[in-house]
Formats: structure tokens, C-alpha cells, sequence
């Protein structure tokens, strides 16, 4: 009977329970104090149990991002590389009912990139069609100054061309970094804050971008939607949401031709492998 009454309070983690005696004698010892204690601790778990899950996840995305343009970086006999400036413009998303009240105004930032084009002989970048890799500076307010503040980061990203002409380009985006807000939740001044809990969140950006190319510039519009969150690391966190619309400036500021330095299997790619 307190097998069963076990997986019902402590689900998910009962096989793991009745799998390691020691623990469910622990459990089982934790029975004399009442199954309302054992509830909360079934809450704590399972809170920290997602919040960790989702922190290790962002942390393996931007892993992978970082590790992929240091591999592009590396690897290629080619590149092109320049920077680029957006203005963005766009509004709080309220996702959630509770968040009714925290867009105010239009969400306003500006983006600052350095960027390398692929144009390498290696066979893996054929297949991405020869994506853009680089990393970006971000900063701006997220529709509320009162309440949530604002916000600056700084992500690293991939460009997947689907359509690259020499004057055209459509691609899209992929990115995660560091964000970092002013304003927090605080039960006395500032309780009305239901989205944000930590100053340090991660940052992610998927994106849609047009590019017009001339000679060693271009003009760019582009699409996204930009997401601030701790991963339920601390609660409030119901996490921001920005669609936001992009017209930007960038250009190519030199080529460089050079010996590929790294293969797939060099040191640096095994040892993000292993941890």
C-alpha cells in the first residue's frame, strides 16, 4: 500500500523510488509526517527538477551554437566578414492572462552584429549553403520601462540561406545568448513584474531576414521573435516575448583567403563532445 500511495505523491520519480530501497525506506520514514508535507516536497522537486532541465537545454543550445561558429570559423580556406547595424521595433507579446497589464508602449532596440560569410571547399558547407555565422550586441526596452526595465544582451547566431543570388539573399535565423534586465519581480516594490525574477536570463532569437546586396553593402528587413527567460530557475518567470520588425545596414568589410587551420575531428570538437 505505501508503494502505491508513493507513486501517486512522489510521480514522476516513482520507478526511481521503488527501484532504490534505501530511498524508499527514506520515503516510507516520511510517511509519519503526513501526506501534506510529502506533497510540497513532491512540488519543490518537481519545480527544480524543470527548472534544471530547461537551464541545461539553453545551455547545450548555446553550447552548440558557440561551438558551430568556432568550428565554421576555423575551418574554412574562405570567409568574408563585415558588421552590421538593425533597428528593431515591436511590442510585447502577453502570452499569459496574468500579463494583461504590462504592455504599455512599443518595444524599441538596436542590434549590433559582426558577421563572417562561409565561402569555403569543405564539404559541409555545400549542405547549409554556406551559412553566416557572427554574434551581436542587444539593447532596448521590451514594452514596459516601469514595471520590467530594460534589457541588453549578447548572442551568438547562424544564418541558413534558402535563397542566396548576388543581389538577393532570404535566410533564417538561429541564436541564444546572455540577456540581462533592470527591473526584476520584488513582493514590495515591484510586485506587478510576473515575467521576470532574475536580472540574468537566457536569450533566444529565431528570425526570418531579407537582404538586398550591392557591391560590399546591403540593406536588410528582417523578422523575429526575441524570448527572455531563466528557465523557471526562479519564480515569477513567465518570460518575455518580443515579435519584432528589423530594417537594417551592413557591409562586407574585407576577404580573407587563408589554409584551413581545423578538421571536424580537432581537439576543440571532441572536447565539447565530452564535456
Amino acid at each position: 500500500m505505501d508503494e502505491v500511495f508513493l507513486m501517486f505523491v512522489f510521480y514522476p520519480m516513482d520507478i526511481f523510488l521503488l527501484n532504490h530501497p534505501l530511498l524508499l525506506i527514506i520515503a516510507r520514514m516520511l510517511l509519519i509526517v503526513g501526506p501534506s508535507f510529502l506533497v510540497k516536497i513532491r512540488i519543490f522537486l518537481e519545480v527544480n527538477c524543470i527548472s534544471l532541465f530547461l537551464f541545461l537545454t539553453m545551455k547545450l543550445l548555446l553550447g552548440f551554437v558557440c561551438c558551430f561558429s568556432v568550428l565554421i570559423s576555423l575551418a574554412q580556406s574562405k570567409r568574408e566578414w563585415g558588421f552590421e547595424y538593425r533597428q528593431k521595433i515591436g511590442f510585447l507579446a502577453a502570452h499569459r492572462g496574468v500579463m494583461g497589464h504590462l504592455p504599455q508602449d512599443q518595444a524599441i532596440a538596436g542590434e549590433f552584429s559582426y558577421f563572417i560569410h562561409t565561402k569555403g571547399k569543405k564539404q559541409w558547407h555545400e549542405p547549409c549553403n554556406y551559412p553566416t555565422i557572427g554574434a551581436t550586441l542587444f539593447a532596448g526596452s521590451v514594452g514596459n520601462n516601469e514595471i520590467l526595465g530594460k534589457f541588453i544582451g549578447l548572442y551568438g547566431f547562424v544564418e541558413f540561406p534558402f535563397i542566396n543570388q548576388k543581389h538577393f539573399e532570404f535566410s533564417g535565423k538561429l541564436a541564444a545568448g546572455l540577456g540581462h534586465g533592470s527591473k526584476v519581480f520584488d513582493q514590495e516594490t515591484n510586485p506587478k513584474n510576473v515575467a521576470m525574477s532574475t536580472h540574468f536570463n537566457a536569450q533566444i532569437c529565431l528570425g526570418l531576414k531579407t537582404s538586398y546586396k550591392f557591391k560590399r553593402n546591403k540593406i536588410t528587413l528582417g523578422l523575429d521573435m526575441t524570448h527572455f527567460s531563466n528557465g523557471a530557475f526562479k519564480v515569477p518567470n513567465l518570460g518575455i516575448n518580443l515579435p519584432y520588425v528589423s530594417l537594417g545596414y551592413g557591409r562586407t568589410i574585407k576577404t580573407t583567403q587563408y589554409d584551413s587551420l581545423v578538421q571536424p575531428n580537432h581537439l576543440i570538437f571532441r572536447k565539447w563532445l565530452i564535456g
